[in-house]
């Protein structure tokens, strides 16, 4: 399971997050105790792309796609937003500019003749 920690944070940047708009996502050493927000634990990230936003002011919303591939995060857009997207870059440009966050902008699709293969931070790639 891969899962992160994530706050809403009005206030200035928390060492060890990464921060879009009011999202604040766990990504390193966060002193969660000293840091005056509520956290909460999002949903397991290896079975699907996840999008997060604020939800009613005090709370986070999570969606999740079906799988870890393009389509299925477009899916998820469609389904969920109503956008229309088929590039990964530009998804994550309108999700960041509209203050969600996403865990696609940490993993990176290459094109190996038909195959879409996914990378995500640490991953090495050898092709013969």
């Amino acid at each position: 399971m891969i899962c992160k920690l994530y706050a809403i944070n009005k206030g200035e940047h928390i060492s060890g997050t990464t921060q879009v708009g009011n999202i604040a996502v766990a990504t390193g050493d966060v002193d969660l105790q000293n840091s005056g927000i509520q956290w909460w634990m999002g949903p397991d990230e290896g079975i699907g792309y996840v999008i997060c936003g604020e939800h009613n002011i005090q709370k986070i919303q999570f969606w999740r796609s079906k799988n870890m591939s393009e389509n299925s995060f477009f899916d998820l857009l469609r389904r969920n937003f109503h956008q229309f997207f088929s590039d990964i870059s530009d998804a994550n440009i309108w999700l960041n500019n509209n203050g969600y966050y996403s865990t696609t902008i940490e993993s990176k699709f290459i094109k190996i003749g038909d195959d879409d293969i996914l990378l995500n931070n640490n991953d090495k790639l050898i092709y013969k």
